[in-house]
């Protein structure tokens, strides 16, 4: 069996293409350190806004509706810990991919700074960024049910929970320029049977969750995990200034996202529920009266057409690239009770359900038919 339970993610924060849906796959250390990592620290230059805005974040808190790009899992270690969280969050700055470029690495302090050190010890990375023409670029992500932690050498582990029937383990690497992770083995399990009595255990390198692109592996449970305990093991230990005692640089990081910024007075708020999830909306191109809908059942039938009333949430004159849009969601059934609309460029109306994934916790989407008032899937 595994050795750590992964937490379920309170708050889901996703960037949905209206064009498609994209999303990552999903771990604690052995004690040993990784040289690259240990000395003082490089000039961080270009990445001075990324830590003001991550050193301003923990030390004032991130409101649901600021909580910028990369910061899902900091977001989580600030709900826990609140104002101790600066000295459970560090930084460092090291080739991670080997092309000459420094990452930064936003990480989880396990084991604090001493008395008269300047660094702390932890393997869990929650944002990892590199520079592309001298700006910096989230390369990945972690939180809660989907993490990361360092593995040595160009290796990233990855450890993630869709539910007690599903979970998801693997070994990545940063692509040759840093901006991507390329999986290098990616495991996981899945029903066998509609009843879901019967679990199976299954293998590829594309980093899929998807039995028909995976080999089924001849192994039962214990051997199954134990390949996991064996990737485990070789996690490693950074080391990470706290960001208790950063000091700011001076420049604007305080503003929320690298890149577009979401603008507050375009949240609204359906559900005021602990289970509720944030979920952003961004357009690669202007949309226009966009529209985030709850949908209500109303009928379905053998051919497995759904119809749905639909509720409008909150509605924006025109969704652009440089203005995301935050909602607070709550997913709930089999059925889905969240969607979207827009009108395009040719004047029709688009929609589509937005729910989330009991594999790997990412949002899917799919299209909706306009009939009048109704929506039907």
């Amino acid at each position: 069996m595994m050795k750590r339970r992964i937490a379920w993610l309170l708050v889901l924060l996703m960037a949905i293409s209206l064009a498609s849906c994209g999303s990552q796959p999903a771990a604690e250390s052995d004690g040993s350190e990784d040289p690259q990592t240990g000395g003082e620290m490089q000039e961080t230059g270009i990445y001075d806004a990324v830590l003001d805005r991550y050193a301003l974040r923990l030390r004032n808190g991130i409101d649901d509706s600021e909580m910028g790009e990369g910061e899902s899992g900091v977001w989580e270690v600030i709900g826990t810990m609140g104002e101790e969280a600066g000295d459970a969050v560090g930084y460092t700055l090291f080739d991670i991919s080997g092309d000459g470029v420094p990452e930064l690495v936003i990480g989880g302090i396990s084991e604090l700074a001493a008395n008269g050190e300047k660094t702390g010890l932890g393997s869990q990375i929650y944002a990892c960024y590199t520079a592309v023409d001298g700006t910096p670029q989230l390369a990945f992500e972690g939180w809660g049910r989907n993490g990361y932690w360092y593995a040595g050498e160009n290796r990233i582990f990855n450890l993630g929970s869709g539910g007690a029937m599903y979970t998801i383990f693997g070994m990545y690497a940063l692509s040759e320029d840093g901006t991507t992770l390329e999986c290098a083995d990616y495991y996981f399990t899945c029903e066998l049977d509609e009843n879901f009595e019967e679990i199976g255990f299954f293998h590829n390198t594309t980093g899929e969750w998807d039995p028909d692109v995976s080999e089924q592996l001849d192994v039962d449970e214990e051997a199954f995990w134990m390949i996991e305990e064996e990737m485990d093991q070789q996690i490693r230990n950074m080391e990470l200034t706290p960001f208790s005692s950063y000091e700011l640089s001076g420049t604007d990081g305080g503003t929320g996202n690298i890149g577009s910024e979401n603008d507050p007075s375009l949240v609204s708020v359906a559900w005021e529920d602990e289970a509720a999830s944030q979920v952003r909306f961004s357009a690669e191109k202007t949309v226009r009266d966009f529209k985030v809908l709850g949908l209500t059942f109303l009928e379905g039938d053998d051919s497995e057409r759904i119809v749905f009333a639909a509720e409008e949430l909150c509605a924006v004159d025109a969704l652009t690239p440089e203005e995301p849009l935050v909602q607070e969601l709550l997913f709930g059934g089999a059925i889905p009770n969240c969607g979207f609309s827009y009108v395009d460029e040719a004047g029709t109306v688009r929609a589509f359900t937005v729910e989330v994934s009991g594999m790997d916790g990412s949002l899917l989407i799919q299209p909706l038919t306009v009939e009048g008032t109704e929506y039907v899937l």
